[in-house]
């Protein structure tokens, strides 16, 4: 009784700004809906959707390889959210929670449904976390002879490359640079993920703040300690295939979530490469770059912030995005260093 009221006193905190890492009691609201998928408990009470009947689906907004989505409305409130739903023909992971291997290397049904729940075990965890959707729920029904779960969260509007992030920019560059970088210090800096779609097309724009529309994948930190072992790390191979052996092994990461095996030593031992490998990933920050030199992203937010009235905002966030798209790993800003330049730069 008390974790559960220790729960739900973070669910309802969630509508101010959570600016910690992911710790303990986050895992343990993840845990909560692990318990509620896989051992049918009831689900998570700080939850306003539990059922079909609490949400209005509308029309569909697009269908992917893993899940459709659709436009809805809260039946409480009236509060427009976006249901995103899966079929799996097998209806239940495996017992232990795990993802099962791919025959000859095609997406199973198993897979489709552990995209889904690395996206409920995401929005959880991150949940109040500025540019993070508020998860407002999940539910499952039957569709056809199949288990569909459905996950609903909060509209958070249109992609980056629409006008009105344009117009955003070009008004307020201060305040454009900031939602962006707030964004991703969440789902970096105190997330531990990595997006390995990174573009445009995952970040959204509504009421002034930068939303990331799509789970990333769990790079390091508590959510990476807890689903590596249940299979929701392992889409991330992908991006580590790029990292050679000599530049993994020469990685070092500090701190408690980097728990290499007892094998691991100068001759980079096979069961630790890819941890290596991961930690070289982090280690270069490679968002800070992409954020710093994609064109829809900070370039943007200076070149139209030249256009509008605050041209010494626009050249304040051209100086961190120098800061952040240095040549060597090491002297790039993290978002939340950016952010904290960002401020100072600001007039008083």
């Amino acid at each position: 009784m008390l974790w559960l009221l220790s729960c739900v006193a973070i669910a309802a905190a969630a509508h101010t700004q959570n600016l910690k890492p992911v710790g303990a009691e986050d895992v343990a609201r993840v845990e909560a809906v692990e318990r509620w998928l896989l051992n049918g408990t009831a689900p998570p009470a700080w939850w306003d959707v539990r059922a079909p009947a609490d949400v209005r689906k509308g029309s569909e907004l697009s269908r992917g390889a893993s899940k459709r989505v659709c436009s809805g409305r809260l039946a409480s409130s009236g509060a427009k959210v976006v249901v995103k739903t899966i079929v799996d023909s097998g209806g239940k992971l495996a017992p232990d929670g795990t993802v099962r291997p791919r025959p000859n290397g095609k997406i199973t049904p198993e897979h489709r449904r552990a995209h889904l729940l690395g996206e409920l075990f995401y929005l959880e965890a991150l949940r109040g976390r500025p540019g993070v959707p508020e998860l407002r729920g999940a539910y499952t029904e039957e569709h056809r002879g199949a288990v569909a779960i459905a996950a609903v969260v909060d509209d958070g509007g249109r992609e980056l490359t629409r006008p009105d992030w344009k117009t955003f920019c070009r008004s307020e560059p201060r305040r454009a640079a900031r939602s962006l970088l707030s964004c991703l210090r969440s789902v970096v800096d105190l997330g531990g993920y990595f997006q390995t779609d990174f573009s445009s097309r995952q970040l959204t724009l509504r009421g002034g703040a930068v939303y990331m529309v799509d789970a990333p994948d769990p790079l390091r930190g508590p959510m990476y300690a807890w689903g590596e072992p249940r299979g929701l790390a392992a889409p991330l191979r992908r991006a580590l295939r790029g990292i050679d052996a000599a530049t993994a092994c020469a990685a070092t990461c500090d701190g408690d979530e980097w728990r290499l095996p007892s094998t691991c030593g100068k001759r980079c031992a096979e069961p630790c490469l890819d941890e290596r490998r991961r930690c070289a990933l982090a280690l270069r920050l490679p968002h800070v770059k992409d954020v710093a030199t994609s064109w829809w992203a900070l370039p943007l937010v200076v070149s139209e912030g030249r256009k509008g009235p605050d041209k010494d905002g626009a050249a304040a966030v051209d100086a961190i995005r120098e800061a952040m798209a240095a040549p060597a790993p090491e002297d790039r800003l993290s978002f939340g260093d950016a952010l904290a330049r960002l401020e100072e730069s600001s007039p008083t």
